[in-house]
């Protein structure tokens, strides 16, 4: 998970690299078309890459949370027992 973590923070700068790179673009007194597309073709490429890592991180805590239940199903199981 920590992992995780740390590629989305350095993913999450990229992205936010990528949206300041594109509005310096778009406010350029000579607007450049190609350099415009360039710039947006990147930013969603880098969303793309965040939001995968984000499902990822959103699987690991739904296994996590879903072993948490069945460990707390168990534990009381064994109070019963008891």
């Amino acid at each position: 998970m920590d992992a995780l973590k740390l590629r989305r923070t350095t993913l999450r700068t990229a992205f936010t690299k990528a949206v300041n790179h594109l509005q310096d673009v778009a406010e350029n007194e000579q607007l450049d078309k190609n350099k415009l597309e360039i710039a947006f073709e990147q930013l969603k490429l880098k969303n793309e890459k965040l939001r995968q890592i984000d499902e990822s991180i959103l699987d690991t805590l739904s296994e996590a949370n879903l072993l948490a239940r069945s460990l707390q199903q168990r534990i009381r199981g064994n109070r019963k027992l008891c």
